[in-house]
């Protein structure tokens, strides 16, 4: 149990201390978390190039007609809106802090790839249908061709809500087929399934 507990202090430290997480969250002030502002405020004081900085790494989740957006939390913040039951219309229209969008993943990719080379993380909070999966899987597909290394991320409960059952299986055959899995899917479907 002590090893157990020492393990997890020594990777804590860790993974708080990227200054790429959330897109720049805690690195940069004046804008919301997981938008395309931030991630372009990082990217001009060039916080990947500073130390701390691992990978930029956001969170996704499905809206109510299956659309990936990049938000933290399903509900959002002095809005009282919940993504999961909001159509991406209602979603799109949301202006965080008066000053900021919620953007795709796609949104968020398409940035860095102008302007970063190396290693990004997608950290799945919750999808929900295929159509979201799916979409996961193409937008990794097609990411990974080019400059950026992305890679999915998932705590073991988000990771089981969002591939129950057998999708499990379905879809870490999909990354094994992108030619994922030996590199960056192996712990994560290994691990939890």
């Amino acid at each position: 149990m002590l090893i157990k507990y020492i393990k997890i202090l020594l990777v804590i430290p860790l993974v708080l201390s990227n200054t790429g997480h959330r897109l720049g969250k805690g690195s940069v002030k004046g804008y919301p978390e997981n938008t395309i502002e931030i991630l372009n405020k990082s990217l001009s004081t060039n916080l990947h190039n500073k130390k701390g900085f691992l990978y930029w790494e956001f969170d996704i989740r499905e809206t109510a007609d299956n659309i990936i957006v990049v938000h933290h939390n399903n509900k959002i913040k002095g809005e009282g809106i919940v993504i999961s039951q909001s159509s991406y219309k209602t979603i799109s229209a949301i202006n965080l802090w008066d000053c900021c969008k919620i953007p795709t993943p796609i949104e968020v990719l398409e940035t860095l790839e102008h302007r970063y080379e190396g290693k990004v993380a997608i950290e799945i909070k919750h999808l929900r249908s295929d159509t979201a999966r799916n979409s996961l899987v193409d937008l990794l597909r097609n990411y990974n061709k080019n400059k950026l290394k992305v890679i999915a991320i998932a705590s073991k409960s988000n990771f089981n809500k969002s591939f129950p059952g057998d999708l499990k299986n379905k879809y870490c055959q999909e990354f094994r087929v992108i030619g994922l899995i030996k590199k960056h899917y192996k712990n994560l479907c290994e691990k939890y399934l």
